[in-house]
């Protein structure tokens, strides 16, 4: 007599088990098989060339120069020289910001020019860090009294705004780089 469909179905579930079955065991054991053989070549057994010991390497340059890093002010001043100008940081105060989760930090600061020829300032000069490291570039259209040339001995104040998300107003530092090869200033800031 012919079997019945619910035996017929416990008899492929069994099969399929079986088949499942061997198919671990067999990737077991080519898993075993890899792992030993890796193993041998690790501790040189079964390998003719003896374990290496590890090896520092040290860096060499590839020409030109390290580079000159950024002068930092100290916790609580706002000024810093920088060669051809000095800039200052009057204060930074936190607003409402463009979303729910974002704060605007505006920054009051000027540039002076304490040399005998002319300099530029930009706004697009500046950017904000945050404390993780996360880069905040100046909010279009807030700094047009900062932007222009500077005559020998004068100074040009102004203010330059930012949007950042509101976890990230504390420990926020200015960035200052006048040009593509000018020396950066950073300047933590102590936002109100």
């Amino acid at each position: 007599m012919g079997m019945r469909s619910d035996e017929r179905a416990g008899a492929g579930r069994r099969f399929n088990r079986a088949v499942l079955a061997v198919a671990l065991a067999g990737a077991s054991a080519v898993l075993v098989c890899s792992c030993s053989s890796g193993n041998k070549r690790a501790t040189g057994a079964g390998s003719s060339a003896p374990p290496s010991a590890p090896r520092q390497i040290t860096a060499t340059p590839s020409g030109g120069s390290g580079g000159v890093g950024p002068v930092v002010a100290p916790n609580g001043q706002g000024t810093v020289a920088l060669g051809d100008r000095t800039l200052t940081v009057v204060h930074a105060v936190r607003g409402p910001g463009s979303t729910a989760r974002s704060v605007t930090v505006v920054v009051d600061l000027s540039v002076q020019n304490p040399g005998a020829s002319t300099i530029t300032a930009a706004s697009s000069s500046f950017e904000l860090m945050g404390p993780e490291g996360d880069m905040f570039t100046v909010k279009p259209g807030g700094a047009a009294s900062l932007d222009g040339a500077i005559a020998p001995h004068a100074t040009r104040a102004g203010t330059i705004t930012f949007d950042v998300p509101a976890a990230a107003t504390s420990n926020m530092r200015l960035l200052y780089r006048p040009s593509a090869n000018a020396q950066t200033a950073m300047i933590p800031l102590n936002i109100g």
